[in-house]
């Protein structure tokens, strides 16, 4: 398929529930799930009981209606504000938040996150209800406005995490240059900076449509963390077992950067 086919996750019409079913919900592949929703909670789990990440305040920035990357986290900050890009995604964590009859069902997650903190299966309900408590803004998140929030403007956050979502937003690199620019931005000198992607991504299918998520690999990314002010104090990469079929990358990878300076 030509590349200026796909579809852009924020700014094209997309089945936001088919993207929930083919790679997030209990009823996906079992490979898909392993890879795209345990893999990374059990990375978050273990970075944030390190207690290497501390303070009050957190920002999420990431792909789809997702909040089980959040479960890992929610113990662990007082205040958690979502930023999403893509309008239906929005309104589905706000359902999701609300608990309304029709809000997309993360308990297979939330019992994942059950067992890596060794409690019992039933205690997943409780730690649904601690992340919506902590829960306390869901905004709209723009990359074309200098500042994201626009005409919101937030406090800086002592750990903002993005998942995967630099790859759908930015259509080159220097768009994403620019755009990791403006997420630096939203965090406090000496605050973390956490964040999950794919190296050498190539596209990612939802139902019939493939959308676009642009392309770097390791050396890039660290680089790019380093020029505008971090650095680096966690890296890992694992080879993916996805590449070929729905959705094609090498590795998936996980850091943690520490924000040293200011632009």
């Amino acid at each position: 398929m030509d590349r200026s086919s796909y579809k852009h996750y924020h700014l094209d019409p997309i089945d936001t529930r088919k993207f929930f079913h083919t790679y997030f919900s209990g009823k996906s592949d079992k490979i898909i799930i392993d890879e795209i929703v345990k893999y990374p909670m059990e990375i978050l789990h273990k970075e944030f009981k390190s207690g290497n990440i501390k303070g009050d305040t957190f920002i999420d920035i990431s792909i789809g209606s997702a909040i089980f990357h959040l479960l890992p986290v929610c113990d662990h900050f007082k205040e958690i504000t979502i930023l999403e890009s893509n309008d239906q995604c929005l309104e589905d964590i706000v359902k999701w938040m609300k608990k309304d009859a029709d809000a997309l069902d993360w308990s297979h997650a939330s019992t994942h996150m059950a067992k890596l903190e060794e409690e019992k299966s039933g205690k997943w309900e409780e730690k649904e209800e601690l992340l919506r408590s902590r829960v306390k803004r869901i905004l709209k998140c723009d990359f074309t406005k200098e500042i994201l929030t626009d005409p919101v403007v937030l406090d800086k956050a002592d750990c903002l995490m993005s998942m995967c979502i630099m790859h759908f937003v930015h259509k080159d690199h220097d768009s994403y240059r620019a755009g990791m620019k403006k997420v630096a931005s939203l965090i406090k000198l000496g605050g973390h900076l956490v964040m999950i992607g794919g190296f050498n991504t190539r596209y990612c299918t939802v139902g019939e449509d493939k959308l676009h998520m642009l392309s770097f690999d390791e050396n890039f990314m660290l680089s790019n963390l380093k020029s505008i002010g971090f650095s680096i104090e966690s890296f890992q990469k694992t080879m993916s077992k996805l590449s070929g079929g729905m959705i094609d990358y090498d590795h998936i990878w996980f850091v943690r950067a520490v924000k040293m300076w200011e632009l």
